[in-house]
């Protein structure tokens, strides 16, 4: 899904969505802002296995709050779970578990970013 604004996701469930390059659920650039409250986010990634970045979400120059959701088994070359470029993201109450990344970051990628995480599990 490309986001190139403002969404707002609440209760969603998603198994098993794939790009090829980046974003395997979701990806956004150039100021978007992503709102997800309670997303269960599972088997998300890239097919690309040497650029492919952010097995769920590929975030440029855009805001990711997540409160109350689970990204689990997601995949991708860098950013297993997460990939940013100057990117602001707040993650609340929050779960990261089993992601990969064949390169760097299984759980994240950050690049010049900034991250705010509060009361959440990263493993």
């Amino acid at each position: 899904m490309q986001i190139d604004s403002k969404a707002r996701l609440t209760n969603v469930a998603v198994t098993g969505s794939m790009a090829l390059y980046e974003g395997g659920f979701i990806y956004a650039k150039t100021r978007s802002e992503i709102t997800g409250y309670n997303l269960q986010i599972s088997k998300a990634g890239t097919f690309h296995t040497v650029k492919g970045k952010g097995g769920s979400f590929y975030l440029s120059d855009s805001k990711l709050t997540l409160e109350k959701s689970s990204i689990t088994s997601s995949q991708s070359c860098k950013g297993g779970g997460l990939f940013t470029d100057r990117a602001t993201v707040d993650l609340k109450s929050s779960k990261f578990n089993k992601n990969l990344a064949t390169n760097e970051g299984s759980v994240m990628y950050l690049f010049a970013s900034r991250v705010t995480i509060s009361q959440s599990e990263l493993s």
